[in-house]
């Protein structure tokens, strides 16, 4: 099922858009760099860490439920 490496069969995209835009750069032609707007997943590990100990430092039953994630 296995078969051997063929280095052509694989296009390396971000190499191809860094050479296309350093050869615009060379030439005096403008780029526009695209930003991501797509949203990110990640969590600020200390702050959800500091939130948990502020609710675990006072159990009222509002933040025990905030803590254990039910509703």
């Amino acid at each position: 099922m296995t078969k051997p490496f063929k280095a052509e069969d694989f296009q390396d995209k971000y190499q191809a858009r860094l050479r296309e835009a350093i050869m615009k750069k060379i030439q005096g032609q403008e780029f526009v760099a695209v930003e991501s707007s797509s949203p990110s997943n990640v969590i600020d590990l200390m702050e959800a860490l500091q939130k948990s100990l502020e609710l675990s430092k006072n159990p009222d039953e509002d933040s025990q439920k905030q803590l254990t994630g039910t509703a």
